[in-house]
């Protein structure tokens, strides 16, 4: 699909399935209140395949290991609320139901197959990702050029960290001030940041990065441009309409007769 062309599905994605690289960022940077707005208003369900959650507790990079102490309770919070689900045999049923042996099955298959070219957790996350037609919050920029370049077919869209900090700001879970506090903690840690936000707050760089993650019913915020190959967006909706501003605010509504 081309730069910019927007993903429109009839229904809201199950599931965003979320790398190890992305998953870490989401925790250090100490806020995952989207993901809960995510789970509670749009029932798309943060998860995390078995290969990922084992990369984040066992890490073999001395990176990740110097950020265990970190991010791990607050990995394990968000996996005894559900507000990260791991994806795995036990829990797919409920995604696909009777056909999950077989699914699981493909998946496992092409996560084999890809893992000799890249992390256990890249490749089960985007195996996943592709088979459930999902898409991905993945930072591996390395995973995905080798698999690209091997005419390997990944899933749409291939979601990033600020993409879930423009949807929080655009939809209201999260403040200006909430997303810079991200940015500023990732920078702080040398972690990846989108040129549009390297030296800039996160109001100066919405201008110039192209969100690819946007809620249908408020106005849309960041660059209508495209500016990489990648930039697909995905537009969700409300599991429930939201109410009129006079029934939020508790103000008279006329009724037609």
């Amino acid at each position: 699909m081309g730069a910019g062309l927007p993903v429109v599905p009839e229904v809201n994605p199950a599931l965003i399935i979320c790398d190890t690289d992305a998953t870490t960022q989401l925790l250090i940077a100490g806020d995952i209140s989207v993901l809960r707005e995510l789970k509670r208003t749009y029932k798309v369900q943060p998860a995390i395949v078995e290969a990922v959650d084992y990369e984040l507790r066992s890490p073999q990079s001395l990176t990740l290991r110097r950020l265990l102490p970190v991010y791990e309770p607050q990995l394990d919070k968000a996996l005894n609320t559900s507000t990260i689900q791991i994806l795995d045999e036990r829990t797919l049923p409920a995604y696909v139901g009777n056909a999950a042996n077989a699914v699981w099955r493909d998946i496992s298959i092409r996560a084999t197959k890809w893992s000799l070219r890249v992390q256990r957790g890249e490749a089960y996350s985007h195996s996943a990702a592709l088979t459930l037609s999902l898409p991905i919050l993945t930072h591996d920029i390395r995973a995905i050029r080798i698999l690209e370049k091997d005419q390997e077919k990944l899933t749409s869209p291939l979601l990033r960290a600020f993409d879930l900090y423009a949807f929080g700001f655009q939809c209201g879970c999260m403040t200006e001030r909430d997303c810079d506090r991200c940015r500023q903690a990732l920078q702080q840690r040398n972690e990846f940041i989108p040129q549009a936000f390297a030296n800039r707050s996160f109001q100066e760089g919405l201008g110039y990065f192209y969100p690819r993650l946007q809620c249908s019913h408020i106005p849309f915020v960041g660059s209508a441009t495209p500016f990489d190959a990648h930039d697909v967006r995905l537009t969700l909706r409300p599991a429930q309409p939201p109410p009129s501003p006079e029934k939020a605010s508790g103000g008279p509504v006329t009724e037609a007769t």
